[in-house]
């Protein structure tokens, strides 16, 4: 797998968030171009998954507070980055509850297959903020009923 790396120096949206660029022709070699899930580790020190925002014509890659603070680092500090592609495409670990429930059901299997790799993440962040066994389910139940009766509209529609 291809590493990319460069040092940059912090830059800080109007809002809080802060990002370093990254150049377009990086993009334009992964095969899903911005819609590339990345591996990303700042100073050696840092690993987290992370996705490539468009912003205009250039390319941004978001670096948390949290990480920034990890790392003492400010706006304006320059930190060495490497990045990769993710291995998994979602850049996060399907939940076995996610798993087995959807081997036992045929149709939310269809269903979870047509959605989009951003609407498979909300839907597994939605379960792994919670602990509880039966809650998961209901979690899951919930969503992919709301994208039925979401798809059977747009049909009709």
């Amino acid at each position: 797998m291809k590493k990319y790396r460069f040092i940059q120096r912090i830059q800080k949206v109007a809002s809080s968030h802060h990002y370093v660029h990254l150049d377009s022709k990086i993009v334009d070699e992964f095969e899903k171009k911005e819609k590339t899930r990345l591996l990303c580790v700042l100073d050696n020190t840092v690993s987290y998954s992370c996705q490539i925002k468009k912003q205009g014509d250039t390319y941004l890659i978001m670096i948390s507070a949290s990480n920034l603070k990890k790392l003492k680092k400010h706006v304006g500090d320059e930190v060495a980055f490497e990045i990769c592609q993710h291995p998994n495409p979602l850049g996060v670990d399907v939940p076995e509850v996610l798993e087995v429930f959807l081997e036992q059901d045929p149709e939310a299997k269809a269903i979870y297959d047509t959605f989009t790799d951003g609407k498979k993440r909300t839907l597994i962040f939605q379960i792994i903020r919670v602990k509880n066994i039966d809650k998961q389910i209901q979690r899951i139940t919930d969503f992919l009923t709301q994208e039925k009766i979401k798809q059977l509209q747009k049909r009709f529609s």
